[in-house]
């Protein structure tokens, strides 16, 4: 860099939590609040959003579960159980 005035030098910051590591942290801490929920395929459940559905599809992902739930008015979606707040009926 030496003396030219119009050359700044790069300073290092300390790296910021990615959007998905705050995802992550927030699903793990209100996992533990929540406990864990088993779905199984043909189970009834309510979300808070698209209502009522049935489990078509559950395939465990890391320490959770991928479902596939076909609801009664917005058609079918792909949800982590633990972050969907859903409830078996």
């Amino acid at each position: 860099y030496g003396d030219d005035p119009d050359i700044t030098p790069i300073r290092k910051t300390a790296p910021r939590a990615t959007h998905y590591e705050s995802i992550v942290k927030k699903a793990a801490s209100s996992s533990m609040e929540q406990g864990s929920i088993d779905f199984a395929v043909g189970d009834r459940v309510a979300h808070p959003k698209f209502g009522e559905g049935m489990v078509v599809s559950a395939q465990f992902i890391g320490n959770d579960n991928l479902l596939e739930v076909a609801f009664d008015k917005v058609g079918t979606k792909k949800i982590m159980a633990r972050l969907s707040k859903m409830k078996k009926l």
